[in-house]
């Protein structure tokens, strides 16, 4: 299955979540990224974001369809906007499905099991109201996000309306799949006043407090993770090599789903591989997966 968007936080929510009813997941991060991976492989499924860089959504579903080996492919539409007309304009351009954000377990599941076998029943989270506990999606989030109301305030300056619906657009998309609720409601209240983000307008007190509540939030959690393990044991360079090998396959296949190894990784190790360990951790934080190899590899060559 492809899924394409342009913001992390998304990409990890649906591998994620796709990845627990044991569906085999490669990601892109625009629609022109897509379009390559589709004339190369064949995907059973393709999601795709409608607000993407280079090709767009649509764009990007036109020129599949145009493959041969796409014509009847399911292509699922995902976006903030909740708006009959994008629903319309997303079939005609050639989708099959459509989803709104923030996504729902119960719908993605129900609609992806036209296709496959998933047991939808077992597969949902025991609480889809409370801030998410996957630290490697509230970090992503936070680094997507935390320059969201200087760029707002930099829209408003020189009216510059992409830049204004863009930023909010992709915000309440992520804050809803992080399930930040506060933030989420502000900013619906702010797509209706503001006409789907298309107007320019003042952003209230309460998004700000709201905003800056849920970065908080975000900074306290990651801040408490690592005090847990700094207190966890060591790990043995055997222990180290294992977590290694786990990750590469990983790195190189641009699987986001590395929260088990990132965990394991926070652990204290020895002194000699203690710097390496620190700057992989940051790569990995960042996605800049290639560099994440190299380090690997070096650290191997240490522990040998």
């Amino acid at each position: 299955m492809l899924i394409a968007d342009d913001y992390s936080t998304n990409l990890l929510l649906l591998e994620e979540l796709l990845e627990r009813v044991h569906l085999s997941v490669v990601t892109a991060k625009n629609g022109q990224e897509a379009l390559t991976l589709c004339e190369n492989e064949q995907f059973d499924i393709v999601i795709l974001d409608i607000h993407m860089p280079q090709l767009d959504g649509y764009q990007a579903t036109q020129k599949i369809r145009a493959l041969p080996s796409y014509t009847d492919t399911p292509i699922i539409a995902v976006t903030a906007s909740a708006f009959d007309t994008d629903e319309e304009k997303a079939l005609e351009s050639g989708m099959t499905a459509y989803l709104t954000k923030p996504l729902k377990p119960q719908k993605l599941y129900g609609l992806l099991s036209n296709w496959c076998a998933i047991d939808v029943t077992t597969h949902l989270p025991s609480n889809t109201f409370s801030l998410s506990s996957n630290i490697l999606l509230l970090k992503s989030f936070k680094q997507d996000h935390h320059d969201d109301l200087n760029k707002l305030e930099y829209a408003a300056k020189l009216a510059d309306s992409a830049i204004w619906h863009q930023t909010l657009h992709s915000l309440l998309g992520c804050s809803g799949n992080i399930n930040a609720r506060s933030l989420y409601n502000e900013l619906k209240i702010l797509q209706i006043t503001s006409k789907q983000f298309k107007v320019i307008t003042t952003i209230s007190p309460e998004l700000m407090t709201a905003f800056h509540r849920i970065m908080d939030e975000i900074k306290s959690r990651v801040e408490q993770q690592q005090l847990g393990k700094k207190r966890a044991a060591p790990l043995t360079n055997q222990e180290l090599d294992s977590i290694l090998k786990s990750l590469m396959p990983k790195l190189v296949a641009s699987n986001f789903n590395l929260q088990q190894e990132m965990d394991l990784l926070t652990r204290p190790v020895s002194p000699e591989v203690q710097s390496h360990i620190s700057t992989l951790l940051e790569k990995l934080e960042q996605f800049s997966y290639t560099e994440a190899i190299d380090i690997c590899k070096r650290v191997q060559s240490i522990i040998k």
